[in-house]
Order: structure tokens, then sequence, then C-alpha cells
């Protein structure tokens, strides 16, 4: 399960991810009160009951075991790049095949 979310509880967004011998390519957006996921050509999106960021933040970015009572042990993803756009909610469609022509290239799927 691939898990977006704010510490205030305020949106989650929860989507399967099953595990495979290649990377998966998974780009989140935020704007306001909504949050959308781009996970492996499936497009995901969840509203919350408030805006999310209304001052700094911090980005953090992990492979943690969701099994119940063991929340802070780590998980067996291998996370290899990031990429973040300051100030940008999303992606144009042409950045988004670029970046999905990225991943082909890359040999990453």
């Amino acid at each position: 399960v691939l898990t977006v979310q704010d510490d205030a509880g305020r949106i989650a967004l929860n989507v399967p991810c099953p595990a495979r011998a290649e990377p998966h390519l998974a780009i989140v957006g935020l704007d306001g009160d909504r949050v959308t996921l781009f996970l492996d050509g499936e497009h995901h999106a969840a509203t919350g009951s408030a805006p999310v960021l209304d001052g700094s933040a911090s980005l953090f970015i992990a492979a943690r075991n969701q099994r119940p009572k063991l929340l802070k042990t780590l998980g067996a993803a291998l996370i290899l790049d990031v990429l973040l756009w300051q100030g940008r909610s999303g992606l144009s469609g042409a950045e988004m095949m670029a970046l999905r022509r990225y991943h082909l290239w890359a040999g990453l799927r």
C-alpha cells in the first residue's frame, strides 16, 4: 500500500501497490485540500477536510511496515529518486509524458 497523508489527519490516500521486480512510478500533487497520486499509469485523488498546508511543512518519505503494532519498523521498499517542484500543484501533460518516458528509458519499467 502506498500512503499519502498529513500528520494532522486532514487528508489521507491509500492505494494498493503490489510488489514487483521493477520500480513503481509515483507522482504526488497537493493543492489546498486535494491530494492526487499518479501510480503506474493510474490516477487517484482524495479531498481533505481542510487545506493541508497553511504554513511551513516537512516532507517525510520512507518505507514503513504497516503491520499492526509494528508501525515504526522499516519496510522493504527501495526509493530511487525524489523530485520536488515547489510552488506547483501538478505537472502538465507534456511534463508528465516526459517523466514517464524517462522512467521507461532508464529501464525502470
